[in-house]
């Protein structure tokens, strides 16, 4: 099994809010991705393997990952209809080439909504819009509630000794709730 691992260089730039384009779609089954977020996925079907080399060829590194709205469903015989309509759009960071399949390393950048389906084969492609950033409307009940998840996440992690040191920096220094939530989920 001969591996081959690539460095992706990406460029920071998401298209702006509220703009529609269109972008390679990765269907994901079992797992939702949130913006802020670092993940790996294993990327194993044709159809998935070609959206993300759609993504790749592009300056960005962009792809929209849209969970599936049944387990049963995966990247290859994904139909629009099984997909949800709110999706995170993706930046590829790594890529492992072995084979048969990608292994990936992405960062969740922002929140879209799918607008419509442009292309089923030979792989999907929507048309997107990113959308607004989440907003706190009652920032006294938010910090509220973020201390008090804190204090849980403490108290978890005082049961849990095997989590590296990182996770847990990471987790208790979280200021800002969104990201907080994003992490958790």
């Amino acid at each position: 099994m001969a591996e081959n691992q690539e460095q992706v260089p990406t460029t920071t730039e998401s298209p702006a809010p509220g703009v529609p384009f269109e972008i390679p779609v990765l269907p994901l089954q079992n797992t939702t991705l949130f913006p802020g977020t670092l993940a790996p996925l294993l990327v194993g079907s044709t159809r998935s393997i070609a959206a993300v080399e759609a993504a790749l060829a592009t300056q960005e590194k962009l792809i929209a990952a849209v969970s599936a709205r049944s387990e049963n469903t995966t990247g290859s015989n994904a139909l629009p209809i099984d997909l949800y309509e709110v999706a995170t759009l993706v930046m590829v960071k790594r890529m492992i080439r072995s084979d048969d399949s990608l292994q990936l390393i992405v960062q969740g950048a922002d929140r879209v909504r799918v607008l419509g389906w442009t292309q089923e084969q030979p792989f999907l492609k929507a048309r997107v819009e990113i959308l607004p950033e989440l907003t706190v409307v009652d920032p006294e009940e938010v910090e509220a509630l973020r201390r008090n998840v804190q204090s849980l996440i403490q108290q978890a992690l005082a049961m849990l000794p095997q989590v590296p040191h990182e996770v847990r920096a990471a987790i208790l220094g979280a200021g800002d709730p969104i990201q907080l939530a994003y992490f958790l989920a």
